[in-house]
């Protein structure tokens, strides 16, 4: 009973603070202009939200078309930049073996001869159980024949020991069955190199014990035989021992021309080459 009345006298007189403030409104219009200030703020508050998603919405899409667009043309960019990187790797292994052809032809002594220029397909080391040799990508298609000498800038390399229409194999300089004749580039000694198995270690034979020779001096091919021409480095002087029971120095040679490191070669054919068989010797002339 006592809540009704107390919750009657709360009704009695917020009417009479509505009427009264409903009476001055009236009179004055206040209220109206405040209500019309408010409504905006409102509506402003109201839209002030939706208009800062759109406009956040609206600078996330372009900003992502932008970014499509720059991630489209960085793929093109890297396309075209790897493009040409590989056109500067290809440019400069061009040059390279341009320099290298360009060595090749220094020796003066090979101007009558021709040159095929093979690449490296297989290296056959020393703990291989076949000989020391290499097999290069041409043959006789190219006009490879046995026997033909085979070169880099820095040396001689071997001789064409087998062919077949598109492909070689070349018995290196290092191998136990290479015997070439040499000549030293100071003191003038003859001798026969021979490979040892060793791709970094030859011998030169038969240098008479009272020969003068200095170590760092090079060997190079005397020219006789009939096989290489004269002049190619075959070797520099590593070390000289006089042996007390020999009539011949012992002289250990490093090839010239850096057997591990080839990559590619000149096969060289001059006027005649003369072909060494097991029980006869041949020549043949172009």
């Amino acid at each position: 009973m006592k809540n009704l009345k107390t919750l009657m006298m709360w009704i009695v007189l917020l009417t009479l603070i509505y009427l009264g403030i409903f009476t001055w409104n009236i009179k004055t219009h206040m209220l109206d202009g405040i209500s019309k200030q408010w409504g905006l703020n409102i509506v402003g508050i109201i839209l002030m939200p939706g208009k800062w998603i759109q406009r956040e919405v609206k600078d996330f899409w372009f900003d992502y078309i932008d970014l499509r667009r720059v991630r489209e043309e960085n793929k093109i960019l890297e396309k075209i930049n790897k493009k040409l990187e590989l056109e500067n790797i290809s440019l400069k292994i061009k040059v390279r073996e341009w320099e290298r052809i360009r060595q090749f032809l220094k020796f003066n002594s090979l101007k009558k001869w021709k040159f095929v220029g093979a690449r490296l397909l297989l290296y056959k080391h020393k703990d291989s159980e076949f000989l020391n040799c290499i097999l290069i990508d041409v043959g006789a298609k190219q006009g490879v024949k046995k026997n033909f000498p085979v070169i880099v800038p820095q040396g001689l390399v071997g001789r064409v020991l087998n062919t077949s229409m598109y492909f070689s194999t070349v018995l290196l300089i290092s191998d136990t069955n290479s015997r070439i004749p040499v000549i030293s580039s100071v003191h003038r000694v003859k001798g026969i190199a021979q490979g040892v198995g060793d791709e970094d270690k030859m011998e030169v034979k038969y240098v008479p014990i009272t020969a003068e020779l200095d170590v760092g001096e090079e060997f190079v091919t005397s020219g006789l035989g009939g096989i290489f021409p004269k002049g190619i480095p075959v070797g520099i002087v590593e070390s000289i021992k006089n042996e007390p029971t020999s009539l011949f120095k012992k002289i250990v040679l490093k090839p010239s021309a850096g057997l591990s490191k080839i990559e590619e070669v000149l096969v060289i054919e001059g006027p005649s080459i003369q072909v060494v068989g097991n029980s006869q010797t041949k020549s043949q002339k172009k």
